[in-house]
């Protein structure tokens, strides 16, 4: 979503929402910004598709960046992965295994998306930078989960 000038949203509608909605796009080489023309809230579990592994995701961020070169984030919903640590480092990996590098805010959030996905794969939506994946959100279970809510990790005190 998009507020310019900290005007605030004239909608507020709750992460997990499922919208029925016309969008009138704004003008750009890879079109990410949208106002909302109509919208009616759906009242039934949301359901989010995704690209079914990496390679197709892989392609599709291509095609983006062929078209502007400058493009930022990228925004993705990976339907099918498992998270897992390697050396402290989070990724996802793809049902042909394939593996993605995910940033979190710390090793806690990390460890909440291993257990929320209790081994299984689970569809995320997030953020590609083209080095790493920051996941926003997961879908486990039909159970979906805010990620951005980021937790604080408990502060080291030092004494001399």
């Amino acid at each position: 979503d998009f507020a310019w000038g900290g005007q605030g949203f004239p909608q507020n509608w709750q992460p997990g929402t499922t919208l029925d909605a016309s969008l009138c796009f704004y003008p750009a080489y890879f079109q990410q910004r949208a106002l909302v023309k109509e919208a009616k809230v759906l009242h039934r579990p949301f359901e989010a598709g995704g690209f079914p592994d990496f390679i197709s995701f892989n392609k599709a961020y291509r095609a983006a960046i062929a078209k502007n070169p400058w493009l930022g984030l990228f925004p993705v919903c990976l339907g099918q992965v498992r998270p897992f640590l390697q050396k402290e480092q989070l990724y996802f990996s793809d049902l042909n295994g394939l593996h993605l590098p995910c940033k979190t805010s710390n090793e806690q959030l990390a460890w909440q998306l291993i257990a929320l996905s209790g081994g299984k794969a689970i569809q995320v939506f997030g953020e590609w930078d083209g080095h790493t994946f920051l996941p926003l959100s997961i879908l486990a279970e039909g159970r979906f989960i805010d990620c951005s809510i980021r937790y604080e990790a408990p502060r080291k005190t030092w004494y001399r």
